[in-house]
């Protein structure tokens, strides 16, 4: 799904099939090189400002939060689509199509009662003969001085775009992603240190299960899971050591279109406004949780046409 190589040799992806699996790797100590060279083990941190930065007050709540659902985040995706519905937004794209005909699955009532003959709806075949999967692929992290409620309607409103998709007809397979690069001008005696990309990627959903928008949420949107989970990810990694991350945990990158599969929606970091940052998502267009859910709708929109348009090229 991401070939992390298309950003550089020295790369290393750690993939992982449940949130659940990402926290027991996440809880083990961080590597005796990360603990000598007295960085801070930011993951683990408890302080007033440590909670409005990860939106947890300790390691052990978020773990909570990550094992028994985030109530909260559930809270967020029924206000983001409240306020979709409540203004009569369109329907998504690629919804399913629907057929009227003698004989089909259910009445479309309005047209039995006005006497139709092919009143009956049955759905349009899908590709593969089955329904059709949507990969959806949403960068959870961020630059540092991205605000933590901003992640978290961003994440509700992605939870709610799932809903909206699966409710459509369709099955959603959902990821969580974050890589970020190591400064490019860490110095050793024998000039600079390569640059190097770690990333992470949790499933959120398979296409197979159903919703669990409480985790959904969680893994995609919650402060924690970037700022506590990836960040104790990157501290008990071999492969991090002594590469420039000790201090800052590296730069939050884009992945790229050409590391990305044909057929994954792909949802970049955010930004903070005027960061300047090419390809990240604007920090002020998810304000509130009215203008996340408006904005993530847009962006699928914007994928969508893009691969429509891909395919008439074809």
């Amino acid at each position: 799904m991401i070939d992390i190589t298309k950003l550089g040799k020295d790369s290393k992806m750690l993939a992982f099939d449940t949130l659940g699996e990402a926290l027991a790797q996440a809880d083990k100590q961080p590597s005796k090189n990360w603990r000598a060279t007295g960085s801070d083990i930011s993951s683990k941190e408890e302080s007033e400002e440590r909670t409005e930065f990860t939106g947890t007050k300790s390691w052990e709540e978020n773990k909570q939060l990550a094992q028994l659902g985030w109530s909260e985040g559930r809270a967020l995706v029924d206000a983001s689509l409240t306020s979709i519905f409540d203004t009569g937004a369109a329907q998504l794209a690629n919804a399913p199509q629907v057929q009227h005909a003698i004989a089909g699955a259910f009445p479309d009532v309005p047209l039995y009662c006005a006497g139709e003959i092919a009143c009956m709806i049955s759905d349009a075949p899908e590709e593969n003969g089955g329904k059709k999967i949507i990969k959806l692929v949403i960068d959870f992290g961020c630059p540092f001085n991205v605000k933590a409620q901003s992640l978290a309607n961003r994440g509700a409103a992605l939870a709610g775009l799932v809903d909206e998709i699966e409710s459509a007809g369709h099955r959603c397979e959902v990821w969580g992603v974050h890589v970020s690069a190591s400064k490019q001008f860490t110095k050793k005696k024998n000039g600079k240190v390569p640059v190097k990309y770690f990333g992470a990627m949790i499933c959120a959903k398979s296409a197979g299960e159903p919703l669990d928008i409480d985790r959904v949420a969680y893994t995609i949107g919650h402060p924690s899971t970037f700022r506590r989970i990836y960040f104790a990810l990157l501290e008990n990694e071999p492969f991090t050591d002594k590469s420039g991350y000790e201090s800052g945990y590296g730069m939050s990158t884009k992945i790229p279109d050409s590391a990305l599969e044909n057929d994954v929606f792909y949802f970049p970091p955010l930004a903070a406004n005027k960061s300047g940052l090419k390809g990240f998502e604007n920090e002020k267009d998810y304000g509130t949780p009215e203008k996340a859910m408006n904005r993530t709708r847009e962006v699928y929109q914007q994928i969508a046409d893009r691969r429509g348009a891909a395919e008439v090229a074809q």
